[in-house]
């Protein structure tokens, strides 16, 4: 019962009120235990007594005059005013005591000789509260005391009589007031708890489930941070389902292929040399396709593991742009296409994997040239942004549709094929592992249209090596 949230926070509500209790319970103890007003009370009963006993005093035409006198007379008023009186000579030695028998002696010190009122104790350490009035006679002092209260007796008293049940009350309604409060307060923050675990469960079973934003800010912030990770788990699904559709379909067709040739030459029906070579040249073209797909996806593996691993050094930016436009030279000139480099200023060597940021920019400068119209243009223009290198891969082709622009970088996905004329369709894997590369160099890469017509890509590296030269994936923007 008390292992969950709730009866935890419901008992930790309560002890907090027993605890308070407790501690106002001790402090009103320890109040009256320091109250001077039991002493006030008394000492105001003395005056009063001293009062009425000098008044009688003075109307006793012949005063006691012996030690033995003044005991009897002192003796009596004290049995009659329920007081001790003390007869004190002017040196400080009692004269007479109401109570030398039955009390033990005063211990009287010379500093509290002549003081009307205060606390003087006898030889067992009890205190005695004093009233002092003057002999005017004898020169002496007659003192009234009494015992001064006991504060642990009244404090018994006291919560012998009604203040103990009143308090007694007063503590257990507290408590009930507590308990309601404390129930209330612990459904307030164990129901959303309550309702991310039930999601939660609902999740690992396949089922996604929004939690309502409730309950205190934490668990509220606890709720918000629930309902985005369960769509991306359930993005990822998603990814994952697509994933498995996208490869088995891309494999499908070669693996057809390679079957339908493997099995007419196996049962005769390619039965010339040129049909046979037919028939190897498919089986072979649709191997290595197949062959270059596996090593993408296993390239994209790395990435998403972080165990790409890669060749940092520094190279110059501008004779790699050179020396792949020099590449794609004779497809554009069999196109008709114009290939124009620009270079805005001198640009340093940066540091990062040649081999894999080459094989970034001859994705995007093919794509350029593949999608390019005859008598078009493929623009690649180099420059500093900073400490940023930035590469911006322009053509004038039809451009990219606007809602492909989001999806660009996805895994699989392919743009409709009117954009290239193109008959042959790739694997949709070029972009997403060219932005994968980029990242990895801690750089970005965003796509969009110019606003004359035609595509453009843009790339951003830093100059310096990236600190973690791994790929973790992250969000794929589809702007410059």
């Amino acid at each position: 019962m008390w292992h969950s949230l709730r009866a935890r926070l419901w008992l930790t509500y309560a002890a907090l009120v027993v605890f308070v209790l407790i501690i106002v319970g001790l402090g009103l103890v320890f109040y009256l235990l320091r109250n001077p007003a039991l002493d006030r009370q008394t000492v105001q009963r003395l005056e009063a007594v001293s009062a009425v006993l000098m008044a009688r005093l003075r109307q006793e035409n012949d005063l006691p005059r012996n030690p033995t006198q003044w005991g009897i007379v002192i003796q009596r008023a004290a049995n009659t005013l329920n007081v001790r009186i003390v007869l004190v000579k002017p040196d400080g030695s009692v004269l007479a005591d109401s109570h030398q028998e039955d009390r033990p002696a005063l211990n009287i010190p010379k500093r509290l000789l002549g003081r009307t009122t205060g606390l003087v104790r006898d030889t067992m350490g009890r205190g005695w509260l004093f009233v002092s009035r003057e002999l005017p006679q004898n020169g002496g002092w007659l003192w009234i005391l009494a015992e001064r209260p006991s504060r642990l007796k009244v404090v018994q008293a006291l919560f012998a009589d009604e203040f103990l049940s009143l308090f007694t009350r007063t503590a257990l309604l507290a408590l009930g007031l507590a308990f309601l409060l404390a129930y209330a307060i612990t459904r307030w923050v164990t129901a959303p708890l309550q309702e991310i675990t039930a999601s939660a469960q609902a999740l690992a079973d396949g089922e996604m489930r929004s939690v309502p934003i409730t309950g205190p800010s934490e668990v509220q912030s606890l709720g918000r941070a629930f309902n985005a990770m369960s769509q991306q788990v359930q993005a990822s699904r998603q990814s994952q389902q697509d994933f498995v559709a996208n490869v088995s379909h891309d494999l499908k067709t070669p693996l057809t292929a390679v079957r339908g040739f493997a099995q007419a030459l196996l049962d005769g029906t390619a039965d010339t040399p040129e049909t046979r070579h037919q028939a190897a040249q498919v089986i072979y073209d649709e191997a290595g396709r197949m062959y270059r797909m596996v090593m993408d996806l296993l390239e994209l593996a790395r990435f998403d593991a972080g165990t790409a691993k890669l060749q940092i050094a520094p190279f110059d930016m501008a004779h790699l742009l050179r020396r792949l436009l020099e590449h794609f030279s004779p497809l554009a000139e069999e196109k008709d296409i114009h290939l124009e480099f620009v270079q805005k200023g001198e640009t340093p060597f940066i540091f990062g994997d040649e081999d894999r940021l080459a094989r970034v920019f001859t994705n995007l400068i093919e794509n350029a040239v593949r999608h390019t119209p005859g008598e078009g243009t493929v623009t690649v223009v180099l420059g500093n942004e900073g400490r940023t290198v930035r590469v911006r891969v322009e053509d004038t082709g039809p451009g990219i549709p606007a809602e492909a622009l989001p999806h660009i970088f996805e895994r699989f996905y392919q743009v409709d094929t009117s954009r290239s004329g193109r008959q042959e369709r790739g694997s949709g894997l070029g972009l997403s592992i060219a932005y994968e590369i980029v990242q990895a160099h801690g750089g970005k890469m965003s796509a969009a249209n110019r606003p004359e017509g035609g595509a453009v890509f843009t790339v951003r590296l830093p100059l310096k090596a990236p600190v973690n030269p791994a790929a973790p994936r992250g969000d794929h923007p589809s702007t410059p």
